[in-house]
């Protein structure tokens, strides 16, 4: 089914005409990607609202151990997340 859809977009596409953004005066933007720093409140928001549950992830620990202790890693996880 979506070959279908695939191949009417290639036909559409050759439909269409040739627009030069250069003699509309229109210049090329990226868009800005702008994360806002995290706070202690949105890191602690964030743990509150994980499920609580003893299964184990790929890094072995469960969110019961990470809320268990929470006030501890707060700002660590704090400063962690706003590096990226």
């Amino acid at each position: 089914m979506n070959n279908h859809f695939v191949s009417v977009a290639d036909k559409l596409n050759l439909d269409l005409p040739e627009i030069d953004l250069d003699s509309l005066g229109l210049q090329y933007h990226p868009p800005v990607f702008d994360l806002q720093e995290l706070s202690i409140s949105d890191v602690t928001d964030a743990i509150s609202q994980l499920n609580n549950t003893q299964l184990f992830g790929d890094d072995g620990i469960t969110t019961f151990m990470v809320k268990s202790v929470s006030t501890s890693i707060f700002e660590p996880l704090k400063h962690i997340f706003n590096l990226a």
